[in-house]
C-alpha cells in the first residue's frame, strides 16, 4: 500500500506574518521613542546659542571701546602727588625719542589721574584762570596739601616768580594761583626744587635756576624759602593767601625763626 507523505507549505500570507512578527530589540525601540524630546532640546539650545551670538555681535563695538582703557603717554620729569585715593600727575616731557635731559626739550601741561581704588587712568577736563590750560612744564615738583583734595605744583615756566605756584582742586578740577601779600620775596623761578609741606608751612629749597620758557640754566640754587599757607573757601574754588618769607641761605641753621 503506498505511503502518503504530508508536507505543509507555508502560504505567502504566513511568510508575511512571520516576517512582520520579527521586532527589533527592546533597547532600539526605547531609543527610537525618546529621540523626539532629545532632538527638541538640541534645537532649543542651538536657538539660544544663536541668539546669544547675535547679541554679542551687536554689542561688540561697545565692548571693544570699554576695553580700550586710556592712559598717559610716555613721560619723564613730571610732577606727581598722592591726593586722597588717587595719584595725580602733571606735565613732564613726553617725547620718548629724545633725551629728557636736553636743556631745550619742551614740557607738557596735561593732567592724568590714577585711581588706586578703581585701578585705572582717567584724564579730567581742567580749568585754568585766564586760559584753557597752564603753560607746559617739566622738572616740576608737586605735593599734596593739608586741605583735602588739593595739590600744589612749583613750576618754572611762569610769567613771574609770584605765579610759580599752582594749586589744583581735584574736586572741581580747577587750577588757581594763590595770592601773596608780599610777592616781591617770592623765590626765583627754578626747576627740580625740593618742596615739602609741614602743617601750614611749605618749604622750597634748591633747584636749577630757570631761564626763558622755563628751561634750565647752569646756575644751581641752594636757598630755602618758607611759605605760610592757609586756605579760605570763599566760593568753593579758590585758594587763599600764601605768605612768603625772604629766602635765606641753605647753609643757615634750620631753626631760623623766620
Amino acid at each position: 500500500m503506498p505511503t502518503t507523505v504530508s508536507t505543509t507549505v507555508p502560504t505567502p500570507a504566513q511568510k508575511t506574518t512571520k516576517t512582520t512578527a520579527t521586532s527589533p530589540p527592546s533597547s532600539l525601540s526605547s531609543s527610537s521613542s525618546s529621540s523626539i524630546p532629545v532632538k527638541a532640546a538640541i534645537e532649543a539650545n542651538s536657538l539660544a546659542i544663536c541668539s546669544l551670538l547675535s547679541f554679542l555681535a551687536m554689542a561688540s563695538p561697545q565692548i571693544t571701546v570699554a576695553a580700550q582703557a586710556v592712559s598717559p603717554t610716555w613721560r619723564a620729569f613730571h610732577g606727581a602727588a598722592i591726593v586722597d585715593t588717587s595719584m595725580v600727575i602733571f606735565g613732564g616731557t613726553t617725547d620718548a625719542g629724545r633725551s629728557p635731559y636736553g636743556a631745550t626739550i619742551p614740557g607738557s601741561n596735561d593732567v592724568w589721574v590714577w585711581s588706586t581704588t578703581l585701578r585705572q587712568w582717567s584724564q579730567p577736563s581742567i580749568q585754568f584762570p585766564g586760559s584753557s590750560s597752564p603753560a607746559p612744564q617739566k622738572f616740576l615738583t608737586s605735593i599734596p596739601l593739608q586741605s583735602q583734595g588739593r595739590m600744589m605744583s612749583l613750576v618754572a615756566n611762569a610769567s613771574s616768580p609770584a605765579n610759580a605756584l599752582l594749586a589744583l582742586d581735584t574736586y572741581f578740577w580747577v587750577w588757581s594761583i594763590p595770592n601773596s601779600p608780599n610777592p616781591a620775596v617770592a623765590p626765583q623761578l627754578r626747576l627740580g626744587a625740593a618742596v615739602g609741606a609741614s602743617d601750614t608751612h611749605v618749604f622750597v629749597h634748591g633747584g636749577a635756576a630757570a631761564g626763558q620758557n622755563g628751561f634750565a640754566t647752569t646756575t644751581v640754587l641752594n636757598d630755602l624759602t618758607k611759605l605760610f599757607y592757609f586756605y579760605y573757601d570763599a566760593d568753593g574754588h579758590n585758594f587763599g593767601e600764601l605768605k612768603m618769607r625772604a629766602p635765606f641761605s641753605g647753609h643757615q641753621s634750620p631753626t631760623d625763626p623766620r
